[in-house]
């Protein structure tokens, strides 16, 4: 959760500007840490790299299955640009870091929760999430994957611009995707469904899937202002394969 959490503050900012360093802890989760810092001769570096380096870190921790504190030396074209630790200082010993370097792949296109932000614009946010009957299950590390690959990628655009029709896939490993929007006409007309409103949205889809005890296909409403601006879906497979779940799906979201 605080690596989705810190993803979807980042993605907030603006991308092009540069950071000496960022600090993510969550109260409900007081026991994991996430802190990046610059290395080598910079002594800042952009929200660009930052997001990138805890996505790939994480993502490397997952497929390693490597769940224990460490700390992440991440690489752009050979060259040492970020340290991601990720651990509990208060019980952190140097026998219990588990120390990785890996490259970032070339990619094209102390805080509290969002939601929990004294912050106008978040609180317009209200998205109600569904599950769709199928009762598909998508395993857990895919699902959380997956809702932070789609905060990274998103983080490269500007907050306010518009969402196109479009989808995220975080690769061949984890089989799950997101779609966006997935119902309806695009809106022509403000409001529209930007990347802010969906960023505030999907950040909150795994501790919602938490608290209702299950990891499954999902449906989501994206509503601002009392107004529904479109949905979107999370679901186990490829995009190819989730339009086709969306032919006569009867999904309600609360």
């Amino acid at each position: 959760m605080n690596g989705v959490d810190a993803l979807a503050q980042i993605a907030l900012k603006d991308h092009t500007a540069r950071s000496s360093g960022y600090h993510f802890h969550l109260q409900n989760y007081a026991h994991v840490f996430i802190t990046v810092s610059p290395l080598g001769s910079a002594s800042t570096f952009d929200n660009d790299i930052a997001t990138l380096c805890i996505y790939y870190g994480i993502e490397d921790m997952v497929r390693k299955r490597k769940y224990k504190e460490a700390e992440l030396d991440c690489y752009w074209d050979n060259v040492e640009i970020a340290r991601v630790v990720i651990n509990d200082p208060i019980t952190t010993t140097s026998n219990t870091v588990a120390s990785n370097s890996f490259a970032i792949p070339t990619v094209n296109n102390t805080t509290d929760a969002l939601s929990q932000i004294d912050d106008p614009i978040v609180k317009a946010v209200r998205p109600r999430f569904g599950y769709f009957p199928d009762g598909i299950i998508i395993d857990i590390p895919t699902a959380c994957l997956t809702v932070m690959y789609s905060l990274a990628k998103f983080s490269r655009q500007r907050a306010t611009d518009a969402v196109p029709r479009c989808s995220t896939d975080p690769g061949p490993e984890w089989n799950a995707c997101m779609v966006f929007p997935a119902d309806g006409p695009i809106r022509t007309r403000p409001p529209f469904l930007e990347y802010r409103w969906v960023i505030e949205s999907i950040r909150q889809i795994p501790e919602w899937m938490k608290r209702h005890g299950r990891f499954a296909n999902l449906a989501i409403s994206f509503w601002v202002d009392g107004i529904n601006l479109g949905g979107g879906i999370l679901v186990k497979g490829k995009p190819w394969q989730a339009t086709q779940l969306l032919t006569g799906a009867n999904v309600a979201t609360s």
